[in-house]
């Protein structure tokens, strides 16, 4: 409605460049006699906000020259798409390790930074859990701090423990936990370390 009451409205591509009338989606399907279905096009609105529209039209041959359009906003859905791009590129190329255990200490997953840390292959996880990689002299700080993260019951205070890299060498990584085993998507405990051994 708040289109149609400003009159004509200016269409923009994919680019943010605004299209001739020709290249229009309402203008080519007139011209063409074929719908266009499911294109995305920006619209300015009287605000100066860009808005992402959906637009299907399709020409009626009933009718002279009428064309049936139809549209929905996506641009919280094209924004969401772009946070979680960024999210995903950011995430695949931070050096913080990322690490969700279930109940029993087990990995569920690793972020790739495991790699580069530490050199363990993308989808390796120890089969005796990460404690089974901590050092022995650090197994019973390790053992305490999962056990106050299970419970839920650990503070964000950080905590330092040295694991067995892939390659042998012990290195000290600084670690934060949170317990998410009730949040359904997650359903683990989330630890983040970073290479503390400098």
């Amino acid at each position: 409605r708040e289109m149609l009451a400003t009159g004509r409205w200016t269409v923009y591509d994919a680019d943010g460049v605004e299209m001739t009338d020709d290249e229009r989606p309402t203008v080519r399907a007139r011209r063409t006699g074929r719908p266009v279905l499911g294109e995305v096009v920006g619209w300015r609105r009287p605000d100066g906000e860009m808005v992402r529209l959906r637009l299907s039209c399709i020409p009626d041959a009933d009718a002279d020259g009428d064309t049936v359009l139809a549209f929905t906003d996506v641009t919280a859905e094209e924004r969401m798409l772009a946070d979680l791009t960024r999210f995903q590129y950011l995430f695949q190329n931070a050096n913080d390790i990322i690490t969700v255990v279930d109940e029993t200490g087990y990995a569920l997953y690793s972020s790739p930074s495991t790699e580069r840390v530490l050199g363990y292959p993308p989808g390796w996880h120890h089969p005796g859990g990460i404690l089974a990689m901590v050092h022995p002299d650090d197994l019973g700080i390790a053992a305490a701090e999962l056990a106050l993260l299970m419970s839920g019951e650990r503070g964000p205070e950080p905590f330092v423990v040295r694991v067995q890299a892939f390659d042998g060498e012990w290195r000290h990584v600084e670690c934060m936990g949170a317990n998410l085993l009730d949040e359904p998507t997650v359903r683990g405990v989330v630890i983040t370390a970073r290479d503390a051994t400098e």
